[in-house]
């Protein structure tokens, strides 16, 4: 039987027991959505709503080195095994009533054992789509705290991805800046209590503004690795409308605290899918964001609508990013060079220089170690004089024609050489 047809055939029996003349709205729901939160069902059912289960007939896949399939007629096995329960699986059907609806769940899987591989669909019944949806954000909650652990950048748009490994020292900015963005994201994380004491709205949102390269978006990344909080982005491989939008600021309301950032923000209000006053109603309006810090970063602002920059409810904070000065750009050039490269090397890199973005600075380093490689020996100081002399050539030729820099390379968080290649 092939894929689809398995699917189908465990749909058919379970819409045969839930008819839609009776009131049942029958639908299926994908592990690549919202169905990766189902494995973590019974452990949230024993932790937090016990008294909601009616009747359960599942099995708990133990794998085959624990002999396959074993029998959970009861929430014996659970409390042994705790909240580890919901991470190896279960299967079978479980029937819920949740805020006063009954929601009934069949979990199936298909083995083939040689093949090392399975076929899992899950299937949902219930006669008010609304009691799910609130079921089901209770369960995400659940997830974020006692699994993930915030360890994830959950792409709206697309997958999620692993966050990235960053310290604080890791941001290259003037000094006063990079202690006033990282002292503004970690009080609002740790100050709920504090904003509700003052009557205050527990939200937040930078602006991270300046030419591509700079750092805007590492400094994201920096933001996203350091703050225990969920974290939200888009891949800016694809076209963004209203209902990304919204859905991107309802999961983070879901899911607070949480970073939600709004990468290129110019791309996205100048798309003809996105409603700039419905999206100005996402920042402000009447529904709330309660818990989230919005970083949205932008290489033109003088180009955006004012009536996003003259509101501080909507931008609390804008940092402009300069071009790196000689300190900053040795202070990356050692990090990203001094096991390769001489410190007089290094010295001599950062005086030549001048103009470079924080990119094209890293860059420097990069091309240099490229080119030893290619010539199969060892890194030298010559190495990155060349390649700091052709970076600066095509400095130059670039404001010859339009006086900025531009990006060769600008990528997004979900995009291969955005997150991972830091």
């Amino acid at each position: 039987m092939s894929e689809s047809h398995y699917i189908e055939e465990c749909g058919r029996g379970f819409r045969v027991k839930h008819k839609a003349e009776d009131g049942w709205i029958v639908f299926r729901i994908d592990l690549n959505s919202r169905g990766v939160y189902t494995p973590h069902l019974p452990a949230f059912l024993l932790a937090e709503a016990p008294q909601a289960v009616v009747r359960s007939d599942l099995y708990y896949d133990v794998g085959w080195s624990d002999g396959g399939r074993r029998t959970l007629l009861s929430e014996i096995p659970w409390k042994r095994r705790g909240l580890g329960f919901a991470e190896t699986g279960w299967f079978g059907e479980l029937d819920l009533e949740w805020r006063g609806t009954h929601i009934h769940y069949g979990r199936y899987t298909r083995q083939r054992y040689q093949g090392f591989s399975s076929t899992d669909t899950t299937w949902i019944a219930t006669k008010d789509r609304a009691a799910f949806e609130d079921l089901q954000r209770a369960l995400v909650r659940f997830y974020r705290r006692h699994f993930k652990a915030r360890k994830d950048i959950n792409i709206v748009n697309g997958d999620w991805i692993k966050k990235p490994k960053l310290s604080w020292s890791d941001l290259i900015l003037p000094e006063r800046m990079a202690e006033e963005i990282r002292t503004g994201a970690e009080s609002f994380i740790s100050a709920r209590a504090q904003y509700r004491g003052l009557g205050l709205p527990y939200r937040r949102g930078f602006l991270f503004a300046g030419p591509p390269g700079v750092g805007k978006t590492f400094a994201a990344k920096v933001i996203f690795s350091q703050l225990r909080a969920s974290a939200y982005a888009f891949d800016l491989k694809a076209e963004i409308d209203d209902d990304e939008l919204r859905r991107a600021f309802r999961c983070a309301s879901e899911d607070t605290p949480s970073v939600l950032l709004l990468e290129d923000l110019d791309r996205i209000v100048d798309s003809k899918k996105v409603s700039m006053s419905y999206f100005l109603n996402l920042l402000d309006g009447l529904q709330p964001r309660e818990g989230v810090l919005v970083i949205a970063t932008t290489n033109a602002p003088e180009n955006l609508d004012q009536a996003l920059l003259h509101r501080p409810s909507r931008f609390d904070r804008v940092w402009h990013f300069p071009l790196p000065g000689r300190i900053e750009r040795l202070r990356l050039l050692e990090k990203k060079g001094r096991k390769h490269f001489s410190g007089d090397a290094l010295h001599r890199a950062a005086d030549r220089s001048s103009g470079f973005t924080m990119a094209y600075t890293q860059e420097a380093v990069v091309s240099a170690l490229l080119s030893a490689v290619h010539e199969k020996r060892p890194p030298q100081d010559s190495d990155l004089a060349v390649s700091v002399e052709i970076l600066a050539r095509q400095v130059r030729e670039s404001r010859k024609k339009d006086g900025a820099i531009k990006a060769e390379c600008q990528v997004g968080f979900a995009a291969a050489n955005g997150m991972r290649s830091q």
